[in-house]
């Protein structure tokens, strides 16, 4: 078909015709291929930026559960029996943070099954250092103590659909911050779920002091 399109335009324009067609036809291509390396410059531009100007690991998010829908009803027999059933959607852990500002790109991870444990990987590369260095004259690596954290421990059901991780960590419940322990939570939630006619709670997850304080740095460069 291509062909007798070819021949047939051939019969039916002159020479001069064909060939501004011709060069019309290579412009086009060669238009095509410049912007083709133009997103691909843009796009190796954006990486490299990402790279020497990282984000937080653990970004900001925002979850909700409804306790007397059907989908979030498993949470029902958790909060209100043992920390270790099988059938837990979430379960939560102390952890410490050390006020540091580089903690917002390190890694948490927990294992550990029934005995979870918390581990961090610190992520200390150019791209990192160039953000704790970009708060003009505010650059102190420590913003504050010491201070008791409640992390994500194991991660099942609506929570997983929602996109909570295991290792994110609690800042807010219901719109408050929430500074207390992982039992502290657990009661709370509880609590919640008791209540007639309020099964909807919300949880904030790693809107911390360090990863606002990184963001904010990285909006400085």
């Amino acid at each position: 078909a291509y062909k007798n399109t070819v021949q047939q335009t051939k019969a039916l324009y002159p020479q001069q015709v064909r060939r501004q067609l011709n060069q019309e036809t290579r412009q086009l291509k060669h238009d095509k291929f410049v912007n083709h390396r133009k997103v691909d410059m843009e796009l190796a531009q954006r990486a490299q930026f990402m790279k020497l100007h990282p984000l937080p690991v653990r970004m900001p998010k925002y979850v909700e559960f409804n306790l007397h829908d059907k989908q979030s009803r498993s949470f029902l027999p958790f909060f209100l029996s043992s920390a270790n059933d099988n059938e837990c959607p979430l379960s939560f852990i102390d952890d410490t943070w050390d006020g540091s500002v580089i903690d917002a790109f390190c890694k948490i991870s927990v294992s550990g099954g029934k005995n979870p444990v918390v581990t961090k990987k610190m992520c200390e590369n150019v791209g990192v250092v160039n953000i704790l260095e970009s708060g003009g004259d505010d650059t102190d690596d420590w913003i504050d103590t010491e201070k008791n954290r409640v992390v994500v421990a194991s991660v099942r059901s609506e929570a997983g659909r929602q996109g909570v991780l295991k290792g994110d960590v609690v800042t807010h419940f219901n719109g408050e911050l929430f500074d207390g322990t992982a039992a502290d939570l657990d009661a709370v939630i509880e609590g919640q779920a008791e209540r007639s006619g309020n099964g909807m709670f919300t949880l904030v997850l790693n809107a911390e002091s360090s990863v606002a304080e990184a963001l904010r740095r990285r909006s400085m460069i």
